[in-house]
């Protein structure tokens, strides 16, 4: 729609650029003006929605990097003690 909108204020200002008289200048200055205001305001709400949608959604994106961290903290506990039991067995192996 911005696109829409913005190739619809160029057509204005075209007109505008050959306009015959002051009255006909004045409207597409008008209709431009509102143009721009459209557009402010639906790049206005746009933001809006992504704030919002930021809010939402940064508590799961933690909860996930939390989630995710105290995972790998398991697996490298998990990997450690892994590691001694190799050690254990490779000692093993060594004196048979």
């Amino acid at each position: 729609m911005n696109k829409l909108l913005l190739l619809a204020m160029f057509g204005l200002l075209c007109t505008f650029t050959v306009a015959q008289n002051e009255e006909e200048a004045a409207t597409a200055i008008d209709q431009a003006a509102d143009l721009l205001k459209n557009l402010l305001d639906d790049a206005q709400k746009n933001l809006a929605d992504l704030n919002n949608n930021w809010g939402n959604k940064k508590p799961i994106l933690q909860q996930n990097i939390d989630t995710l961290t105290e995972s790998e903290k398991n697996k490298e506990a998990e990997c450690d003690a892994l590691q001694v039991v190799l050690a254990d067995k490779q000692d093993e192996l060594a004196k048979t």
